[in-house]
């Protein structure tokens, strides 16, 4: 006699292996959500790390006007903060897309499983704020001075 798995006609398979999937899926999402977090902890000492570089290019520009020195070499110094200055902007940028693509996939999954994730998106979030906001005074503030 041959024994027919009723789920396994439906195409489930064993009802246990939802639990094993489910059970992947959110192991998946919280890997995720680590990744997004550590993201966010990059780009936020990326961006104030071009902030503290932005300073300090204000700062040198500053005295240098006052000492009249080497132009050549001064312009060149400059010019290479400024370069680094734009990696570290392009950087943030880059990582601030991953971590939207990951909260939009996050949101789509959301249907699916549900996790404490609210929490630590509103927390993110305000971070990723007050950094493009610490950001956004700065380079005002170095275009206007």
């Amino acid at each position: 006699e041959m024994e027919v798995d009723l789920s396994l006609l439906a195409g489930q398979g064993p009802a246990y292996a939802s639990v094993f999937v489910q059970d992947e899926d959110a192991q998946d999402e919280e890997m995720e959500i680590r990744r997004m977090h550590e993201l966010v902890d990059q780009t936020t000492q990326a961006l104030q790390q071009a902030r503290n570089e932005l300073i300090a290019l204000s700062q040198q520009q500053s005295s240098g006007s006052a000492e009249g020195g080497n132009a050549t070499r001064a312009k060149k110094k400059e010019s290479a903060a400024c370069k680094h200055v734009d990696q570290l902007l392009w950087k943030a940028e880059v990582d601030l897309e991953n971590v939207e693509d990951m909260y939009l996939r996050h949101i789509d999954n959301q249907k699916d499983t549900v996790t404490p994730f609210s929490v630590s998106i509103a927390d993110m979030n305000q971070r990723l704020s007050q950094a493009a906001s610490d950001l956004e005074m700065t380079v005002r503030n170095w275009f206007s001075g």
